[in-house]
């Protein structure tokens, strides 16, 4: 949400220049963000060869939705298997006493 603490930000991404009106406690955030989505748009665009800005973006896009969902998975399965451990420990307990 922008509101009055908003601040005007210049990210560039593959040499283009974006200004993005962002509040000013997610700056770093909007930077960092823009600086992966840079790396990623020039890895994609350097591995495949890809001319076209358009394909790279959604080359990049779908790269990083890929590495998204796949690390998501990983952290709901690494809750899971917490839970499962925290719930069996628990039931040990119960027992002893």
């Amino acid at each position: 949400m922008i509101n009055k603490d908003s601040k005007t930000v210049t990210i560039q991404v593959l040499n283009r220049e974006y200004h993005i009106k962002c509040p000013k406690e997610s700056i770093d955030d909007l930077k960092k963000s823009a600086d992966y989505l840079d790396k990623k748009m020039r890895e994609v665009h350097h591995v495949r060869g890809l001319k076209d800005k358009e394909n790279t973006a959604i080359m990049a896009g779908l790269t990083i939705t890929h590495d998204f969902l796949k690390n998501q998975q990983e952290y709901e399965r690494t809750i899971a298997q917490m839970s499962e451990k925290i719930r069996h420990s628990l039931q040990s307990n119960e027992n002893v006493d």
